[in-house]
């Protein structure tokens, strides 16, 4: 694929692409926000396409937290609770569509978990079922025993962003898929890694969702990008029935170009982020994933569509 480089381009080529799309998507750390710091131009960018009356959407496979948490992050860009979409609030959706009515053992952060239970949702986490220490093999077995009989009506094991994921609740998590009979797999944000700033990187859940695909011999139904099921999710909401007419900006490959690949969507790369511009030159990622526009920033974007 041959991608356009927003930065090298002429005011005519970006009134092109501005023209073309109806809706845009935005990832946010790393492309609005790093480290909870606005990246210079991203809100003149922001406003830029709401005075032009595109449709918009915050993507973001961040579940820790909340969307009306995420809604105060998002303040200076004057975003709607209505426009963010993360894998929690789009789990819900799904289980209230379905009219799921069964509990749900969660390995999960607590911010997640709180919104699913103030939407209604029996939710059991690991401390709800072992507080103390697990030293050896028998008290692991006595772990194992203890979340059979306290998940016995367990209908999904979901799995997302939990920095304090310990042996045991994966060990709970495991024995549940592997003996609870009909007990579905959910997984959200399946990242490797994302940056937190100074060139630090940040182990993602996609390890333990891993883990327990391989020791229960299941594959995760995936809530979030990369995933087409959020895509048409989103679509669906926007009421765009061209997905090309749709842009998704992120700053990860794996993550928001496959999305945008998987969704039939149109992507651009930015370099404010996680990607950096000595690995889009060296590129060693499937083919496939390489974006239609990269660009150094939302900030180098604006320059170019300022005057549209």
């Amino acid at each position: 694929m041959l991608t356009i480089n927003i930065d090298e381009t002429d005011e005519k080529i970006s009134r092109k692409l501005v023209d073309s799309i109806d809706a845009i998507l935005f990832d946010i750390d790393g492309v609005l926000l790093m480290n909870h710091q606005i990246i210079p131009g991203s809100i003149e960018f922001v406003d830029k396409l709401r005075k032009l009356g595109k449709k918009l959407a915050f993507v973001t496979n961040n579940a820790i937290n909340s969307p009306q948490k995420i809604l105060k992050f998002l303040e200076p860009f004057n975003a709607q609770l209505e426009e963010i979409y993360n894998p929690t609030s789009s789990f819900i959706d799904l289980l209230k569509k379905n009219g799921f009515n069964k509990d749900i053992f969660a390995i999960a952060s607590d911010g997640a978990i709180e919104v699913m239970r103030n939407a209604g949702l029996n939710v059991i986490d690991y401390e709800s079922i072992q507080q103390e220490r697990l030293t050896d093999v028998l008290s692991v077995r006595e772990l194992s025993l203890k979340g059979l009989d306290r998940g016995k009506n367990v209908g999904i094991v979901y799995v997302d962003t939990n920095f304090n994921t310990c042996y045991g609740s994966l060990q709970v998590g495991q024995v549940l898929l592997n003996r609870i009979e009909k007990v579905q797999f959910f997984a959200a944000c399946p990242d490797d890694t994302g940056s937190i700033g100074d060139n630090l990187f940040l182990t993602g859940p996609k390890y333990n969702i891993d883990a327990l695909e391989r020791w229960s011999n299941r594959k995760a139904s995936v809530i979030g990008k990369p995933e087409k099921a959020l895509g048409n999710i989103i679509q669906s909401k926007l009421k765009i029935s061209d997905s090309q007419r749709i842009l998704m900006i992120g700053d990860s490959i794996a993550s928001d170009m496959a999305f945008a690949v998987n969704s039939g969507f149109k992507s651009c790369l930015v370099l404010s982020g996680i990607f950096t511009k000595g690995q889009w030159d060296d590129w060693k990622e499937p083919e496939n994933l390489k974006p239609n526009y990269i660009a150094t920033s939302l900030g180098a974007i604006y320059e170019k569509i300022q005057d549209v």
